[in-house]
């Protein structure tokens, strides 16, 4: 009887620890947020407010604004944010070919996969890619994960206006 009592108790504390989670995950306040998106590892991060200029490879998080085709869909509440890595920066170049996109930065290393532009999400449907610029304009950057071949990045949303970019985040 004693064990179920204390099995009852973990399950009932586990249930508000997630609830308390999930209710953080899309807020971010400042300071310590639980993340369980398949784009990043699974975990506790620190948030900050961002500070520029970005770094390549930085952890941010932007405000997600729903494309029309994806209206219904439930991925993601408007206005919340998605956190992604920062993949290229204004001058880089973007290169798609056979639906693969390069960041071929600039006046750097040279091109590095940042994913490829599936035509259906995990249930069938179909998603659509936005018209990327051949290189980022200034003021904007390129979001993505190469974590899961379907993360909702710059591949479905273009490239980021740099004041969407809110916060910075680094897993602890």
């Amino acid at each position: 009887m004693r064990s179920r009592t204390k099995f009852a108790l973990s399950v009932a504390l586990w249930a508000i620890a997630a609830t308390v989670a999930l209710a953080f995950e899309n807020h971010f306040p400042e300071g310590i947020t639980y993340m369980s998106s398949p784009s990043l590892p699974e975990g506790w991060y620190e948030t900050r407010p961002i500070s520029f200029p970005l770094t390549r490879g930085q952890t941010v998080c932007a405000v997600y604004h729903q494309p029309i085709w994806a209206a219904g869909r439930h991925y993601l509440p408007n206005d919340s944010f998605i956190c992604k890595h920062v993949f290229g920066l204004p001058g880089d170049r973007i290169e798609v070919t056979h639906r693969e996109v390069h960041i071929c930065p600039s006046g750097g290393p040279k091109c590095f996969f940042a994913g490829r532009i599936l035509t259906r999400d995990p249930s069938g449907r179909p998603v659509f890619a936005v018209p990327l610029p051949n290189r980022i304009p200034a003021g904007y950057v390129y979001l993505g994960s190469t974590r899961v071949p379907g993360s909702f990045d710059s591949r479905y949303l273009g490239v980021f206006p740099m004041n969407e970019v809110k916060l910075a985040i680094r897993k602890i």
